[in-house]
């Protein structure tokens, strides 16, 4: 058998529960195991937070769906591993993998419904990470810079504060949140502190197998 690569997949019971991860090195194997999951599954494994058994999932998926189906979930697991990073101080990976996988599920043109309604959700967290990042970087003691949007501005943002612990997360009446927590808050003006919120929700996929395949 050649090696063409490592892919981490998770074994299952017949019940269809997680019991392990194990390491695949054979696209045929990879394949073999998409059909033991589903697109329920994923979705239980994204509102649980397991960001990343939720990738797994959907990526077996994906694999071998058709469009638009294709799109959806590499849209969707782009998403959980964006907020997977978010998570562990990859700041600059949550907001690339977010993005592009926002630039997906729109190309599909969504507009009502349980997928579309995900889609306003996670655009909400990728433009509340990107204000935030701004006011990270941009803000001193006693000046910050304007940051316009330009190429040059987006430079500002340096390291994206990597490896800094700038979010957590935080169970409140209407459902979970991300919070900022802002190393200047109490000496960034409020006219540039009022740019980015303190609080996103926490995106949640209520779309069922149903909805993903009415596209077709």
């Amino acid at each position: 058998m050649d090696i063409i690569g490592f892919n981490c997949v998770q074994k299952r019971r017949s019940t269809g529960s997680i019991i392990a991860f194990a390491w695949r090195w054979n696209d045929e194997e990879i394949a073999e195991d998409a059909l033991g999951v589903s697109f329920h599954e994923g979705v239980k494994l994204f509102n649980a937070g397991e960001y990343y058994q939720c990738h797994d999932v959907l990526e077996s998926l994906w694999n071998d769906a058709r469009e638009p189906q294709r799109s959806i979930l590499h849209g969707i697991l782009q998403c959980a591993v964006g907020l997977y990073h978010l998570l562990h101080q990859n700041h600059r990976g949550a907001m690339v993998e977010l993005g592009e996988g926002l630039t997906k599920l729109r190309r599909v043109g969504f507009v009502s419904g349980p997928l579309h309604d995900f889609e306003q959700e996670a655009s909400a967290v990728l433009e509340f990470i990107y204000n935030t990042q701004l006011e990270h970087a941009a803000c001193s003691d006693d000046i910050c810079i304007t940051m316009d949007g330009s190429e040059q501005s987006y430079r500002l943002l340096g390291n994206f504060g990597a490896g800094q612990v700038l979010y957590k997360l935080a169970e409140e009446g209407d459902g979970l949140h991300i919070h900022f927590i802002s190393q200047r808050s109490s000496t960034a003006p409020g006219e540039f502190a009022a740019l980015s919120p303190i609080r996103v929700k926490v995106p949640v996929l209520q779309a069922a197998e149903e909805d993903l395949y009415a596209l077709s």
